[in-house]
């Protein structure tokens, strides 16, 4: 979406907006505004080609159909995301064009968790930034899927007291899946390390978690993988300080089936 202010007092009512992907190639008019009368114009342009940046212009038309005056350019921002491992590497084209500048760029996170959240703000001079320490967070967002998208924001020094702002589209990544399976809880009541349970990265198709005692008894049996042990032999009394056993089988969303099996370590501090 682009959007031009105009001077109030100006006589000019016919404007031509121009686009190129070449700065160093001809503009051509993609749309034309014959009798635009308000000191905003926007316009939504939606190329087939998104891959790589846009550049444009305004321009003002006299009544003998000849342009008299162009604003400043007006440039798209690319953002592309990679993941390796538990990082997200997040880089994006420059925002050129501005009068005032470029002041910083922010870096917007997206989760399920958070709608939007602001994470970083980079120096104008830099075009990239390292999203790290997902590790935690992975296992508390829905399908691990992270969206990013990056404002730019003009500087202080545009003659015309304006400052811009531009926005790149929302790219998404999603997390290789993980389930991490702690070894050890302490179900004393203290409110700390009380219970046990599989954190999983991803939502699960289907789910079965089967605890045993060391005699093959069954002490706990889930479906669902929001529901932890609390220590208790089937919800009665809590079982003795000890080692159990655990078996997971889970069905990814994509069919694929898991099997886990370990061991828990009950114990009483």
């Amino acid at each position: 979406s682009l959007s031009f202010t105009i001077d109030p007092v100006s006589e000019i009512y016919h404007y031509k907006l121009l686009r190129t992907d070449d700065l160093n190639g001809l503009f051509d008019t993609i749309a034309d505004f014959a009798d635009h009368r308000s000191e905003k114009l926007t316009y939504m342009d939606r190329p087939e080609d998104m891959l790589s940046p846009f550049y444009y212009k305004l321009a003002a038309i006299n009544p003998c159909n000849r342009i008299i005056v162009m604003s400043n350019i007006a440039s798209t921002m690319i953002l592309t995301v990679i993941n390796e491992d538990a990082i997200n590497y997040l880089a994006w084209t420059p925002n050129i064009g501005w009068e005032g500048g470029v002041e910083n760029y922010e870096v917007y996170r997206t989760t399920m968790v958070n709608s939007s959240e602001l994470i970083a703000t980079v120096d104008a001079g830099d075009t990239s930034y390292a999203d790290v320490g997902l590790n935690e967070l992975i296992y508390k967002v829905n399908d691990a899927k992270f969206c990013y998208y990056i404002n730019a924001v003009e500087g202080e020094n545009n003659p015309h007291g304006i400052r811009g702002n531009s926005t790149t589209a929302v790219n998404c990544v999603v997390l290789q899946s993980k389930i991490f399976v702690p070894n050890a809880f302490t179900p004393n009541g203290d409110g700390k390390n009380d219970t046990w349970f599989p954190k999983l990265s991803f939502t699960p198709a289907t789910y079965h978690l089967i605890i045993k005692n060391r005699w093959g008894n069954i002490i706990f049996e889930s479906n669902d993988q929001y529901k932890s042990w609390d220590g208790s032999y089937m919800g009665g009394a809590i079982v003795q300080e000890g080692t159990y056993i655990y078996f997971l089988r889970i069905t990814t969303g994509e069919g694929k089936e898991i099997l886990r099996k370990g061991l828990i370590n009950v114990i009483f501090p």
